[in-house]
C-alpha cells in the first residue's frame, strides 16, 4: 500500500527545516548530532539492565536490583489536566527500588535482557542503512516441503521447551481437573507429559509502577490514561483493561465511514477493483484504533495474534487479508486460545495463504499448513531449535486437515470464505506425537476439529503461548519459571488468554522488567502521537494517512508486509538498528515540530505545541512537563540542564522566552531518548 503514499514527505517543505531557535541550522544540526551520539552513553545510565556479554567481559556479578521506572514519585504528580495543573497519585502500590520482589517468581539471573545495551551499541556505531526490514528465515508460503527436509523456519527468537517440574512455583493450589482434550484415547504410550492438573494460586494484585503498566499495556500514555489511574488506582486500571475484550465502540463509530471493515471478502475484492480506498481504510484503521482506543490492551493483543497467525499481502489476496483481521483475529483476541486457533483454521484467508485450500488427497497433500500449525501456531520449537514432533507428524496433520479449504471461484458469493470439501479429505490412518492423538473412530471434518482441540490444550502449546505472551509484555527472554507458571494457568483455565495475562501482570518478573522491551516502529509512531496529543485525521485517503504509512514502510513495519508466516518479530535485536532508529528520530522530530505533514495539507496531522506548554512558568517546569507527557520517569542527573542548554535556556528561563522552535527541539530530544524507545 506504500506506492501511493505521499512520498513528498522527504521534501524540504515537509519538515526538513532548521531545528534551532536562535542559532543557524548548521549549529542546530550539530547540537542534535552531539545529543544523538550521547544517547548511547545515556542508555546505560538510564537502566541497571546490561548485557550478559558485558558481565562476562568485566567479570562483575550481574546487577539484579529491581528497577523503578515509575511515572511519578512522592513529589512527581501523575495527572495533567491540559493546563499544567497536576494531582499526585498516593493510592497506587508503586514499586520501591529498594524493596524485595513482591511475588514468588524470581528473575532468572542467567537470562538478563540486552535491550538497553543493544540500543547503546547501535547508536554508538552507525552502520550502513539497510532496507528497514528485520532479518528472518524466508520461506515462500506456496512451497510444500518434502517430509525428509528438516524444518528451517524457527521463530526469530526461540521459545523455551518443556519446562522441568523443578521450575514451577513453590506454592500450588488444590488439585483441579484438567480440561479434556476431547481426543480419542492414545493408541500407544505417551511420549510427553500429560497436561498439568494444578495451577498456581491467584497472584496478588499488580505492584507495578504507573509508568510500567502504561508503557506495556498501551501504545502510549495520554492524560486520559493518567486520569483513570489517579481516580481508580493502578490495580483497578489494569483490571479494567483486562475486562475490555472487544473493540472500543466510540472509536469504531469514528470508523463508521469505513464500509470495507464490515464487508465480505467478495465485497472487498469488488471494491478493490473500483478504487484504492479499501487498503487505506484497513491500514489507517490500525493507526486510528491504536491512537484513540480506550481498550488499549485489546488493541495490543490484536497485534500480537496478527503476528502469531500471520498472513500477508505477498502470499494472499488483499481482500482476504483485510477480512481476516476484522472477522477472525479481532473478535477472538482476548477470549480462549482454542477458539482463536479454530477461527484461524476455519478462515479461507489462512487456508489460501498456507495452501491448504489446494491440498487434495486425490492429487497430492500439501504440507504447508500442517507444518505451520505445529511449528508456529501451537507446539512450536524449543530454545535449542528442537521440536517434539517429527516430519511424520507434519505429514499426518496435513492428511487430517486436507479438505479444509476455501471457495476459490469469484462467481460464488462466498468467495474467499471457508468451506470443507470432503472429496479432498484423506482417510488414511494417522497417529501423531507417538500415539498421543489418532484419528481412529473419527471421519471427515470431525477429525480436524478434534485435532485442533487436542493441540490447543497440549502442554507444549501452553508453554509456547505463555512464552509468546511473556515475551511481549515482560522481556525478550523471560524466565523459565514465569513461562511455566503462566502455562499452568493457561491449562487450568481452558486456554483463557485473559487469565494468563492477569497472572503475568501480577508477577515479580513483570514488576521488575522496566526497560526490557523495545518499541517497534508502529509503537514508536503511535506513542509519539499519544504523548504529544497529536490529532490524527480519520480520513484514510488524507495526507496524514499516507505519510504515516510511508513512514512505517521506511521502517519495515507496514501492516501485512511480513511475507513469511512467522509474523513481525517481537524482540529488540530485530528492530534496534541504525536505520530504524535514525528514521524514527527523524519522523518523531517532524511530529514534534508539527511538520510530519505540510500545513497546507487537506487533512494534516496536528501537534498542538501550545498545549505542551500548559501552565509552565519557566523552562525548568516546561522540561518536567514534557518528560511527564513522554512518560520517561526518572532521568539521569544533569540531563535537564544539558538539554535545556542545547536550546539556549536554563531552568530559570521565563516560559515566554522559550520559542516554539526551542520547544519543538526539546521535545524531539526527549522522543529520541532511550527511555522513549524502550517501554
Amino acid at each position: 500500500m506504500s506506492d501511493s503514499a505521499n512520498t513528498d514527505s522527504d521534501s524540504p517543505d515537509s519538515g526538513s527545516k532548521d531545528l534551532g531557535n536562535t542559532d543557524s541550522g548548521n549549529t542546530a544540526r550539530a547540537r542534535r548530532t552531539v545529543l544523538l551520539g550521547g544517547t548511547a552513553l545515556l542508555a546505560a545510565a538510564c537502566s541497571p539492565l546490561g548485557s550478559a556479554d558485558d558481565d562476562a567481559t568485566t567479570g562483575s556479578e550481574p546487577d539484579d536490583s529491581p528497577e523503578s521506572l515509575a511515572l511519578l514519585s512522592d513529589d512527581q504528580p501523575l495527572v495533567d489536566d491540559g493546563q499544567g495543573n497536576t494531582e499526585p497519585l498516593n493510592d497506587g502500590p508503586l514499586i520501591d527500588p529498594d524493596a524485595e520482589p513482591v511475588a514468588d517468581i524470581e528473575p532468572d539471573d542467567d537470562r538478563r535482557t540486552t535491550t538497553t545495551a543493544a540500543v547503546a551499541a547501535t547508536v554508538t556505531t552507525i552502520a550502513t542503512p539497510n532496507t528497514g526490514r528485520p532479518a528472518t528465515t524466508r520461506r515462500p508460503a506456496t512451497t510444500s516441503r518434502p517430509a525428509t527436509t528438516p524444518s528451517t523456519a524457527a521463530p526469530t527468537t526461540s521459545l523455551p521447551g518443556s519446562v522441568p517440574s523443578t521450575t514451577a512455583p513453590s506454592t500450588t493450589a488444590p488439585a483441579t481437573t484438567a480440561p479434556s482434550t476431547t481426543a480419542p484415547a492414545p493408541t500407544s504410550t505417551s511420549t510427553t507429559a500429560a497436561p498439568t492438573t494444578t495451577a498456581p494460586p491467584p497472584p496478588p494484585p499488580p505492584a507495578a509502577s504507573a509508568r510500567l503498566v502504561t508503557s506495556r499495556l498501551t501504545f502510549g500514555i495520554t492524560p486520559e490514561v493518567d486520569s483513570d489511574i489517579t481516580m481508580n488506582g493502578i490495580d483497578a486500571w489494569v483490571a479494567d483493561q483486562l475486562a475490555r475484550s472487544q473493540a472500543d465502540e466510540n472509536v469504531e463509530n469514528l470508523l463508521s465511514d469505513y464500509p470495507n471493515l464490515r464487508r465480505s471478502p467478495l465485497e472487498i475484492w469488488n471494491a478493490l477493483s473500483d478504487n484504492g480506498r479499501v487498503g487505506w481504510e484497513h491500514i489507517h484503521a490500525q493507526l486510528v484504533r491504536a491512537r484513540y482506543s480506550s481498550n488499549q490492551l485489546f488493541e495490543m493483543m490484536t497485534h500480537l495474534w496478527m503476528d502469531h497467525f500471520n498472513i500477508s499481502f505477498g502470499g494472499n489476496d488483499q481482500a482476504l487479508t483485510f477480512a481476516y483481521q476484522e472477522n477472525v483475529i479481532r473478535p477472538n483476541s482476548m477470549g480462549r486460545f482454542v477458539d482463536l486457533l479454530v477461527a484461524t483454521a476455519e478462515s479461507g484467508s489462512m487456508m489460501i495463504y498456507l495452501d491448504n485450500a489446494r491440498s487434495d488427497a486425490r492429487q497430492g497433500i500439501n504440507e504447508n499448513y500442517g507444518r505451520e500449525l505445529l511449528e508456529l501456531h501451537t507446539l512450536g520449537i524449543d530454545r535449542q531449535g528442537a521440536q517434539i514432533y517429527t516430519e511424520e507428524d507434519v505429514a499426518g496433520v496435513a492428511h487430517v486437515m486436507s479438505g479444509w479449504a476455501a471457495e476459490r471461484s469469484r462467481n460464488q458469493p462466498n468467495w474467499g470464505q471457508f468451506v470443507y470439501r470432503p472429496e479432498f479429505h484423506s482417510t488414511d490412518s494417522v497417529s501423531i506425537l507417538g500415539g498421543q492423538w489418532s484419528n481412529a473412530g473419527l471421519a471427515g471434518k470431525a477429525a480436524g476439529d478434534n485435532l485442533l482441540q487436542f493441540l490447543a490444550r497440549h502442554p507444549q502449546t501452553a508453554n509456547y503461548v505463555a512464552w509468546k505472551i511473556c515475551r511481549r509484555f515482560v522481556s525478550d527472554e523471560p524466565s523459565e519459571a514465569l513461562i511455566a507458571s503462566a502455562a499452568q494457568v493457561y491449562l487450568a483455565n481452558d486456554t483463557d488468554i485473559v487469565a494468563v495475562l492477569r497472572h503475568v501482570f501480577a508477577s515479580a518478573e513483570f514488576v521488575n522488567s522496566g526497560g526490557q522491551k523495545a518499541r517497534r516502529p508502529f509503537e514508536i509512531l503511535v506513542a509519539a502521537m499519544r504523548s504529544l496529543g497529536s490529532s490524527l485525521p480519520v480520513d484514510p485517503l488524507g495526507d496524514a494517512a499516507g505519510d504515516l504509512n510511508f513512514a512505517l514502510n521506511r521502517m519495515g513495519h507496514e501492516p501485512w508486509s511480513w511475507e513469511t508466516p512467522d509474523g513481525f518479530p517481537d524482540d529488540a535485536r530485530s528492530w534496534v538498528n541504525s536505520n530504524s532508529l535514525l528514521i524514527s528520530w527523524e519522523l518523531t522530530s517532524r511530529m514534534a515540530r508539527d511538520r510530519l505533514t505540510r500545513p497546507d495539507d487537506a487533512s494534516p496531522l496536528i501537534t498542538p505545541l501550545n498545549v505542551l506548554r500548559g501552565g509552565s512558568t519557566n523552562a525548568g517546569e516546561l522540561f518536567e512537563r514534557l518528560t511527564f507527557r513522554c512518560n520517561l520517569g526518572d532521568l539521569p542527573d544533569g540531563l535537564r540542564d544539558q538539554l535545556l542548554g542545547l536550546v539556549n535556556a536554563t531552568a530559570d528561563t521565563p516560559i515566554d522566552d522559550v520559542s516554539d522552535d526551542a520547544l519543538a527541539e526539546l521535545v524531539s530530544f526527549l522522543l529520541a531518548h532511550p527511555l522513549f524507545q524502550l517501554r
